[in-house]
């Protein structure tokens, strides 16, 4: 009886320890696929920009395709303030996925 016991425990370790290891997987592909799509500002289009830049509507986007036509191209990131209704709020939550 010792014996039996002795092996469901050790069938039970194995279990839990695989289970922690396909759980593991799971959370590194999740990080794999939750990857940032980056968004060029002075080459995309006003469709590209709201679709990928969050709080950032059709007006928006096209405003920034304005200014970045005026300006030839934008330098920094920060420039995008310029355009009304984007603030520092807007410029943060979307920084990671602007490149230039």
């Amino acid at each position: 009886m010792k014996l039996l016991k002795s092996l469901f425990l050790a069938g039970m370790l194995t279990l839990g320890v695989s289970m922690h290891a396909d759980a593991k997987d799971v959370a590194n592909t999740d990080v794999v696929q939750s990857e940032i799509v980056q968004v060029n500002i002075n080459t995309a289009t006003p469709e590209e920009i709201s679709e990928l830049l969050s709080g950032i509507g059709e007006k928006r986007a096209q405003a920034i395709v304005e200014l970045r036509e005026q300006l030839g191209g934008f330098e920094r990131v920060e420039q995008l303030l310029d355009v009304k209704g984007i603030g520092e709020a807007t410029l943060n939550k979307n920084r990671a996925a602007i490149k230039l």
